[in-house]
Order: structure tokens, then sequence, then C-alpha cells
């Protein structure tokens, strides 16, 4: 199991970063599903001290596609009602929950910015 997990957190740093770091918009519809799969299955909670750092840099990339990629992606968990608690626990967080709200609300796509309001 522990393998397992190590491989996983692999597989989730490489396309976190690799996905928000990089001005490659046409692959978030690719990828953020992915992730958002790899979510429900696995269960990995956001504010692990290994996933938080990832969502956190996102939010925080220099380039405003890395930014939005990353809360794109934050954006789609919130269909996921079952799975809200793993939001609250990331946006209890001092930092993330205020850059999340501050970025929502000054995007032009309408689902993010009804995402930041939630």
């Amino acid at each position: 199991k522990k393998e397992m997990e190590k491989e996983q957190l692999k597989f989730l740093t490489a396309i976190m970063t690799k996905n928000w770091g990089e001005k490659k918009t046409e692959l978030w519809e690719l990828v953020n599903p992915v992730l958002i799969t790899w979510w429900c299955k696995n269960q990995f909670r956001l504010n692990d001290d290994h996933i938080k750092p990832l969502i956190f840099a996102g939010l925080q990339a220099r380039t405003n596609e890395a930014k939005m990629g990353a809360l794109q992606f934050i954006s789609m968990l919130t269909h996921y009602p079952e799975r809200k608690k793993y939001l609250g626990e990331l946006f209890q967080d001092r930092e993330i929950g205020p850059l999340v709200i501050k970025l929502a609300s000054s995007d032009k796509d309408k689902p993010v910015k009804v995402m930041g309001c939630k």
C-alpha cells in the first residue's frame, strides 16, 4: 500500500505541475477530469502535506493560464457534494481560501465565478 501511495503522489505531482505550469489550456479539458476521477477513486485529501502545496503553487503561478487551470480543478470539485468536507478542509488554510475567492471573483468565466461564491 505504501508503494502505491508513493506512486500516486508521483503521478499527481507530475500531472498537476505539467498541467498548470505550462500554457496548455487545451489540456485542461482532458487533465482536470482525470484528476477529478483519480480524486474520487482514491480519496486523497486535498489538504495533505503533499497535495496542498501543489494546489497552492498552481493558484500562485505566474501565468494567468496556470492559475485558471488550478482554479478550474477546484471549481470542478464543487460538483461532488458528498465530498464537500475535503474542500472545506482545503479552504481552512489561511492563504488558499482568500486566494481562491480573489481569483474566482476576478475571472471572466462564469462557472468559476459561481464556484467562488459557493
